[in-house]
């Protein structure tokens, strides 16, 4: 009823993706597709399932505002017949959020490294499981060895993650200004106490979104007006380190070195501001038989993982 086919190893320099073919005898409910590395840890999961492939949205158009992106995940079809799902050989992505905005830069994950993998298909309870390599094409790349391109990798996750601990902190602090600005409305007019400590609160909380991100992006061109924050320039270095198949110069990692302790600067006053303003916040609205705010963060982008 299912047949997952062994796929053919990919080589950087060269490929852009891995095909993985399957065949299925009778339409699927649900079709999952796993890549592993060499340890067996699961890298990338992609599922398919008979709504999933009737919602999927296309692609951006060129020029679209959400161009900057990385694209939607593949759904592995579920359709009776030899099927086909490429693997873009990237990792997870970073953390989003809505109404993200940057400048020459992508949330998108790293390049696979050379080295080993297995894909694990299922098909309605049914596995396989193929092995294969992604290798370093001889020719375009003799000049770079596997140990080259395993720094970069190792780089690009440090980018990512960086960048996912920006947009995360912007997630908390949106959260919670969502629910400033909510107890600020249930507050009657002689709660003036509990309202300047909320405002302040919010004033902090937002000096800090601030300077990770360029709260007055509204499109893809308003960067030329108003200049990118940590967030942009912490992402746009993994173009930078993937923009040659070549180790990562010494300039880029002291500029990752700097950017990262800039970051924790303001993650560092966003912590404190939460432990030291939010009990006694909490306190004034207690008195005022308001809930509390709790340290929650509005939900991320629903941009496939």
């Amino acid at each position: 009823n299912f047949h997952l086919y062994k796929p053919e190893d990919a080589l950087r320099g060269l490929d852009r993706a891995v095909a993985i073919d399957y065949y299925l005898k009778q339409p699927a409910q649900k079709v999952t597709l796993e890549f592993l590395d060499a340890q067996g840890s699961v890298i990338r999961t992609f599922t398919g399932t008979p709504q999933l492939a009737d919602a999927q949205r296309p692609q951006p158009p060129a020029g679209d505002e959400e161009g900057f992106r990385r694209p939607p995940d593949p759904r592995p079809p579920v359709t009776a017949g030899l099927q086909r799902l490429n693997w873009d050989m990237r990792y997870p992505g970073a953390t989003e959020f809505p109404g993200l905005i940057m400048w020459a830069a992508s949330t998108r994950g790293p390049l696979a490294p050379p080295g080993t993998y297995q894909v694990r298909a299922t098909a309605d309870g049914q596995t396989a499981t193929q092995s294969f390599a992604i290798k370093r094409e001889p020719h375009v790349l003799k000049d770079v060895s596997d140990q080259d391109l395993r720094e970069e990798f190792d780089l690009a996750m440090k980018v990512r993650d960086k960048a996912s601990q920006a947009n995360e902190a912007v997630l908390l602090i949106r959260g919670i200004k969502a629910q400033i600005a909510d107890r600020r409305g249930k507050l009657g007019d002689k709660a003036a106490a509990a309202k300047k400590a909320l405002g302040e609160f919010e004033q902090a909380l937002s000096a800090v979104e601030g300077e990770i991100y360029q709260v007055r992006l509204q499109s893809s061109q308003d960067p030329l007006n108003f200049p990118i924050k940590l967030n942009n320039k912490i992402a746009a270095l993994q173009g930078i380190i993937e923009s040659a198949d070549i180790r990562p110069t010494e300039q880029t990692y002291t500029v990752f070195r700097t950017l990262s302790n800039r970051l924790d600067e303001q993650l560092t006053k966003m912590d404190t501001s939460v432990k030291t303003s939010l009990p006694p916040v909490n306190q004034l609205l207690q008195r005022e038989k308001v809930d509390p705010i709790k340290a929650e963060a509005a939900k991320p982008s629903e941009t496939p993982q």
